[in-house]
């Protein structure tokens, strides 16, 4: 049997509320004047993982077999709130381990890696071994759609990618949610062991 470990790790792309003031300045009394000095907060736009920040998926598959997350009843939803009406997109990149760093996860990596083995199973869609990812809208506020190629299986990217992009509105905030699935298929000659790898998700709100 083989163990799959898929750590789902949603990164913050966190943008920090920052209130500036005028300094209000006192004046000498005057006859017939009067003056003010405005004042003024700035507010930027931010975004939130309003869902659990991380999770875990664990998948057994038996060599020359597949199997996926779709049926799992824990699986959670990547639900996004903005403050801004400009609408907002969720990217993804592969983090994983690999054997020049088999403790640590290093972004763009995009292979499950066995350390004990020092064995790995390639993203894709086909072959002897491989895994994938797919998206699907969970919940909108406004006009949402998924980047073409990832509302099926796909490959993880090695590079930061916009899988799913949610149109502004005309209220002051926007709010949208993706399901995110995972599949593996491991041929019978791959060693057993644990293989562990990510999907790492960021929001990037439109300008």
């Amino acid at each position: 049997m083989v163990n799959i470990m898929k750590n789902k790790t949603k990164y913050l792309s966190i943008a920090t509320l920052t209130l500036t003031a005028a300094s209000v300045i006192s004046l000498p009394a005057m006859a017939y004047t009067t003056g003010s000095t405005p004042a003024s907060v700035t507010v930027p736009t931010g975004c939130t993982f309003s869902s659990s920040a991380n999770w875990d998926s664990d998948l057994v598959v038996s060599g020359g077999n597949t199997a996926n997350t779709e049926s799992e009843g824990y699986q959670k939803n990547i639900v996004v709130n903005c403050n801004s009406s400009n609408g907002f997109a969720i990217q993804a990149i592969g983090i994983a381990p690999d054997s020049t760093s088999p403790s640590e996860m290093v972004e763009g990596n995009t292979s499950l890696y066995n350390s004990v083995a020092d064995a790995s199973i390639p993203t894709g869609t086909s072959g002897d071994s491989y895994w994938s990812f797919k998206a699907i809208i969970a919940g909108s506020g406004t006009s949402a759609s998924i980047t073409p190629g990832y509302a099926s299986y796909a490959s993880v990217p090695d590079s930061v990618t916009t899988i799913a992009s949610f149109a502004n509105t005309t209220s002051g905030a926007t709010w949208g949610a993706i399901r995110t699935d995972y599949q593996v298929h491991a041929s019978a000659a791959l060693p057993s062991g644990t293989y562990t790898g990510a999907v790492k998700y960021t929001i990037l709100p439109n300008a």
